[in-house]
């Protein structure tokens, strides 16, 4: 599945490197290219899928034998507190657990 949706209230707060370079969401699974540069699992399963795999940000060819999930940045994810995307909610608190309350289900 593609990245996960945040509030603009989020968005604002939170770094960039946190945000999937292919789907402009906030990143699930996280996986780094040989780039340097993160997409979700999905998003890069998807280009590595493709006729012509490239990097959405600098053109790189994407090599699957090349590509590695980035547990740093999938432990960094997990502490960032994040606001319910419904509005008049008052649900906040951690990415981890966001993934909780979906029951395990949703790959984060």
């Amino acid at each position: 599945m593609p990245g996960t949706k945040i509030t603009p209230e989020d968005r604002k707060k939170i770094d960039k490197k946190f945000i999937c370079t292919s789907c402009d969401m906030l990143l699930c699974t996280p996986m780094q290219t040989q780039c340097g540069h993160l997409m979700c699992f999905a998003c890069l399963q998807t280009l590595l899928e493709s006729s012509n795999p490239r990097c959405p940000t600098d053109g790189t060819v994407l090599e699957k034998e090349k590509v590695y999930t980035d547990a740093f940045t999938k432990r960094e994810l997990n502490g960032l507190c994040l606001h319910c995307t419904n509005q008049g909610c008052p649900w906040h608190d951690t990415y981890e657990a966001l993934k909780v309350s979906y029951g395990g289900k949703k790959e984060m």
